[in-house]
């Protein structure tokens, strides 16, 4: 089984790009849920493929921590939807890009060991998707400016090599706007790194998640 890992910061549609990579051929095809925020569906859930490797003493994650067989057995198998799945793509838990484990610790040579191929969405700062998805945070967490913040310094982090270096395996930076955008070419460039065949009407899917969640006007909700 080879391991795609999606690392991202909240807000970059990570859950939807780990869910839709997992659509694939060759990817178990994990089903979808709603999530909410104050019982406003404010994004979505890809049953099977989150794998919670430590405890969440911050913001009390409820998910158990299992280690990665238990995960891969318990989780992962269990919610797939295609028995001939030769890949995976996986999200973690607590720590969507592992920001707060410490690179020297056994535990982050465990969770290293165990992907094959990285994938992580990147954004423009001060584009136009970036003001929509600090609108949604704000939403949803309440803190615009700091993830506005956040956002600037991911960029600089991926231009200047600073996640090649602490990671130490091949990644794919995936512009998230363009492929929510039905750009061709990025989901060309995504297909070459997981070696799959297009999903048919994968720009509609792309759009459906920008409208319904990207571009949903959250000031007017409240």
């Amino acid at each position: 089984m080879k391991n795609y890992f999606c690392f991202y910061n909240a807000g970059l549609a990570g859950t939807w790009l780990t869910w839709f990579i997992n659509q694939h051929a060759s990817f178990p095809q994990y089903k979808m849920s709603d999530n909410t925020t104050d019982n406003v569906v404010t994004d979505l859930t890809c049953l099977g493929s989150t794998w919670c490797y430590m405890a969440d003493d911050e913001d009390g994650c409820a998910d158990d921590v299992l280690t990665f067989d238990q995960y891969v057995s318990d989780v992962a198998v269990t919610y797939s939807q295609n028995n001939s799945a030769t890949k995976r793509c996986i999200k973690v838990l607590p720590d969507h890009d592992l920001s707060d484990l410490d690179s020297t610790s056994d535990l982050f040579t465990e969770v290293m060991n165990k992907i094959d191929y990285i994938i992580m969405p990147t954004l423009l700062p001060d584009s136009t998707m970036s003001h929509l998805i600090e609108r949604r945070v704000a939403f949803m967490w309440g803190d615009a400016d700091q993830r506005h913040q956040e956002m600037i310094e991911i960029y600089a982090d991926v231009t200047n090599g600073v996640y090649d270096t602490k990671f130490n395996k091949p990644i794919h930076y995936l512009q998230i706007d363009k492929l929510l955008n039905g750009n061709e070419t990025e989901y060309n460039a995504l297909l070459d790194i997981i070696e799959e065949s297009p999903i048919d009407n994968w720009a509609q899917i792309a759009a459906d998640y920008r409208i319904n969640f990207i571009e949903k006007d959250y000031g007017k909700i409240k």
